[in-house]
């Protein structure tokens, strides 16, 4: 989410050329824009502590109410996932209709386990690990 409104965006570049040097002409970039629909996102941001400060490894888990039903997802922050990417260090969640994120909860590489209760959509979050707090 390059652009900060809540849904997702591509950046791609066409890779690296092997052998080049930094007077070759610059490589294709294309950027996708997601416009987005109406629906509710919550975007978290992990800060480790006694894990690595990046949070790459831990699991975040969130439960909301989508269309009726109990709805249960899971990321796992990330650098990147395969050759010359990067992904956002940030967790997305797409939450549809949801008006209230029930549960987050996050196991932190370090094995430290926190959770929060009815969180508002359509927002940024920052967690650090062990905190009580967002």
């Amino acid at each position: 989410d390059f652009d900060n409104d809540g849904d997702l965006d591509i950046v791609f570049g066409d890779g690296i050329r092997w052998g080049g040097t930094l007077t070759d002409p610059p490589r294709t970039l294309a950027v996708f824009r997601n416009n987005g629909t109406a629906n509710n996102w919550l975007m978290i941001t992990l800060e480790g502590t006694r894990s690595n400060r990046s949070a790459i490894g831990a699991k975040v888990y969130l439960s909301a109410t989508i269309r009726g039903e109990t709805v249960q997802q899971m990321r796992e922050v990330s650098s990147g996932s395969g050759h010359s990417c990067q992904n956002d260090l940030r967790v997305h969640f797409g939450l549809g209709d949801a008006a209230l994120v029930e549960l987050i909860r996050i196991e932190w590489p370090s094995g430290q386990v926190d959770e929060l209760n009815n969180i508002s959509p359509n927002q940024f979050l920052t967690i650090v690990e062990g905190s009580e707090s967002i």
